[in-house]
């Protein structure tokens, strides 16, 4: 009876041992420095742009490649992916709010804004990173920032986005 407890143990631990060998390590936020995104980002084939105390300007691959900031905030609770573009010169600022409502009324993901000081919609999402993070969970947030993005704009119908 010992002999088969034993063998049944041995085969469970050998049916969760490959668990464990896949597991990523958690990235810890208070480890979370421009100098440490650069690095994920450049291991994954991100190009960095701009490096500053505070965040980095990348530029994602892919068959549509995009470029956005990565900020990390001061008290490195999250990372805010975001970028912006300038609406058409001459743009209505009521086209301009509907079409940001059209964008959070259909995306998930991104939150589109408007800023009327500046003709510009702004997109974001907020990675939380708090708690800690794996760079499987960073990277997968990253492409589907991109693909939200690339959906928001092609709502633009009206072709007010330049």
């Amino acid at each position: 009876m010992k002999t088969t407890t034993s063998k049944l143990a041995f085969i469970c631990l050998l049916s969760i041992l490959p668990l464990f060998s896949f597991a990523q390590a958690v990235v810890q936020s208070e480890n979370m420095t421009p100098d440490l995104l650069e690095t994920l980002c450049k291991n994954q084939g991100i190009a960095v742009l701009e490096k500053h105390d505070s965040y980095l300007l990348v530029k994602t691959g892919g068959a549509y490649p995009i470029s956005m900031y990565l900020d990390i905030s001061s008290e490195k609770d999250y990372i805010m992916m975001n970028n912006s573009n300038d609406f058409v010169e001459g743009t209505d600022s009521i086209k301009a709010k509907n079409l940001v409502s059209d964008i959070n009324s259909k995306t998930n993901f991104v939150k589109a804004g408007y800023i009327p000081e500046k003709s510009k919609i702004e997109f974001r999402y907020y990675f939380w990173i708090k708690d800690g993070f794996t760079e499987k969970s960073l990277f997968s947030a990253l492409e589907m920032y991109r693909l939200t993005y690339i959906y928001a704009i092609t709502l633009d119908s009206a072709g007010l986005i330049k």
